[in-house]
């Protein structure tokens, strides 16, 4: 969604994986935004959830390293 200043409106950052991970947080500080982390999986995980952030996210924006065939975005999604 627009504002009517034609800046991006949104209300968390999204992320997947070690990539994510170092671009993301940092983003989400300068922008004074909370980060969705999603889980590539929780096998071997220290955390039981799919899905670590804020509960009422209604938009956000996802951060990945590299975005080529698409599968991080449809994964984000899914959850």
């Amino acid at each position: 969604m627009l504002t009517q200043a034609g800046k991006l409106k949104f209300d968390a950052i999204a992320f997947t994986g070690i990539s994510g991970a170092l671009m993301a947080p940092a983003l989400a500080l300068a922008l004074r935004k909370p980060v969705l982390v999603v889980r590539k999986t929780t096998k071997g995980c220290h955390s039981p959830m799919i899905v670590e952030g804020p509960t009422k996210i209604k938009s956000y924006i996802i951060v990945d390293d590299f975005i080529c065939t698409g599968t991080t975005v449809k994964k984000i999604r899914a959850q």
